[in-house]
């Protein structure tokens, strides 16, 4: 972790891993189209003399191919959940504020749906694993 600002970010790369690789599931890949879609227009919005333009069709690092990884999407769209949906914004997720963080409607509805759903299966899961340990059969 670079920053403490990104480990919100890093804590959601280890969700996608830890639990089966949900960046590459067909449940996520809706989402994906759609946060892909968006930074598309928006270069294409920016214009070809933009620095995003350039950016995106650059050879360094932050471009196109890492900004349209699944991992990468996974970690920013749920970024995107906790701070547009969620509304937190403390220093453990502060992302900065640029076209990789789209904040469309219908697509902070389709985020706020995906991630919502995803967080109340691990409260479920940890609540079933709970009783069952009070239970005595875990």
């Amino acid at each position: 972790v670079r920053t403490p600002s990104s480990m919100a970010h890093e804590y959601l790369h280890m969700i996608d891993h830890e639990h089966g690789n949900l960046s590459r599931k067909a449940g996520f890949q809706p989402l994906y189209n759609k946060y892909v879609e968006l930074l598309e227009d928006a270069v294409s919005k920016a214009g070809r003399d933009s620095p995003i333009h350039a950016q995106w069709n650059g050879n360094k690092k932050y471009n196109r191919q890492y900004y349209t990884e699944p991992t990468e999407v996974f970690a920013r769209c749920g970024e995107i959940y906790l701070t547009a949906v969620r509304n937190v914004h403390n220093s453990i997720c502060m992302p900065e504020e640029s076209f990789v963080y789209p904040k469309e409607p219908g697509f902070l509805a389709s985020t706020e749906a995906y991630y919502g759903a995803l967080f109340e299966s691990f409260a479920k899961e940890r609540k079933e694993k709970e009783k069952d340990h009070e239970d005595g059969t875990a």
